[in-house]
This record gives structure tokens, sequence and C-alpha cells, in this order.
């Protein structure tokens, strides 16, 4: 081997260990800005109720000389209505992780949320998408979960009383035609009538406040 390829060689690899020097590999990219702020959010799928925190990790990047950066993260609907602020001042020196973790308002509604994070007088700036779910809401599905089952209920032993009111089996039942069914249960509530049966009317009355509750919180 010659002097002129030993010297290429050694400039060849001169070269590349000064680019390596001057890169910042992470594992997932290799970040060539002078500086760089990057969001990881730690909460489970990427949700958080109202009134819990958000956990989040702060990576700052730096391959120029050590500095102090003031930064700002907030919380923004997708309309960009901001419901959290926040501002703080760091010293970074190459790499920085910090945690932070950011109260979210119980009155914020159910839906996608950007925490959205500015630098260098916010000419710089990074996202990261989350879902925020409402504890009111949580509660709205669990009423009428337990509200539905009670439906279910009352009508099964309104349509069990009414069997045991005409003696009718089951199978009877199935083998009527839609004429024969409307008969059916007008026969039963002349019967219920003549013989006094209130609990018809108790649990119609009962039905009905359930349905309106039902359709109240639905559109709550």
């Amino acid at each position: 081997m010659n002097k002129k390829n030993v010297v290429f060689i050694l400039a060849i690899v001169f070269i590349f260990v000064l680019l390596v020097s001057n890169l910042k590999y992470t594992g997932f990219a290799i970040y060539r800005v002078p500086f760089n702020i990057e969001i990881d959010i730690l909460n489970k799928d990427k949700e958080v109720k109202t009134g819990d925190n958000l956990n989040i990790n702060l990576i700052f990047f730096n391959i120029n000389k050590p500095r102090s950066v003031d930064f700002n993260y907030s919380i923004k609907s997708l309309t960009s209505q901001n419901i959290v602020t926040r501002e703080e001042t760091l010293f970074v020196e190459k790499e920085l992780v910090v945690t932070r973790d950011i109260q979210i308002p119980k009155s914020a509604p159910s839906g996608y949320y950007l925490l959205e994070v500015k630098w260098d007088q916010e000419n710089s700036k990074t996202s990261s998408l989350f879902k925020i779910k409402s504890e009111s809401r949580v509660l709205k599905f669990f009423i009428i979960n337990v509200l539905v089952s009670i439906l279910l209920i009352l009508i099964t032993l309104l349509i069990i009383i009414f069997i045991i009111t005409h003696h009718t089996t089951l199978d009877e039942i199935n083998k009527l035609n839609k004429a024969a069914i409307s008969l059916f249960f007008w026969k039963i509530s002349w019967r219920l009538k003549q013989h006094n049966y209130y609990i018809k009317y108790i649990i119609s009355i009962i039905i009905i406040c359930l349905l309106i509750i039902i359709l109240i919180l639905i559109n709550y």
C-alpha cells in the first residue's frame, strides 16, 4: 500500500470521526439542529383522566456550547384553546431529561389535546397528541349502564307478570302472529285492570321515568 492510499484512508477516517462527533444519536434519529426538545408522554396509552396528572419527560439536546433556555409548555385543545400553560428556564449542557407532572383541570372536556413546547422566543416548537377522559363522562356512562340494567330487569318482570296472569306458556307466545300478540297484551291489560293489578301501572311509570333519565344523561 503506497503513501497516497494511506493518507486517503486516514483522511476518510478523520472526516467520519469528525462527523459522528458532531451528531447526536439517540437510538431513534440523528439530530443535526443545534438545539432541540422532544416530548415523551409516560401515561399508559397516552390517556389521562381529569383531575389526574399528565406525566411527561422533556428531553433537551444541545450540540453547541452550554446555554440557558427559556421555554414554555401548554396543553391546548384541537381548536387551540389553552387549558394549562407553564414557563421555565433551564441550563442545558449537552443532553438533559426532566420529568414534569401537569395536573389536568377537572373542568376539561373529554377529547384529544396537544401538549406543545415552545422555545427561543417561540420560534421553535414541538408537540405531542394525547387524550383526556372526563370523570363526569365516566360517571355518566356508569349511571346509564346501571339504569339500562334496571330497565331490562323491570321489563323482564313485567313480561313474567303478563305470562302468569294470562296463563300462557312461552311456546304459545312464540306461535302468535303480530295481530295476536297485540290482542294478547290488550287482554292482559284488561285482566290486570279487572283484578286491580296496580303493579302494571307502577312498573310502567318507573320505566317511563328511567327512559327520561337516560335521555337526559345522553344529551348531557
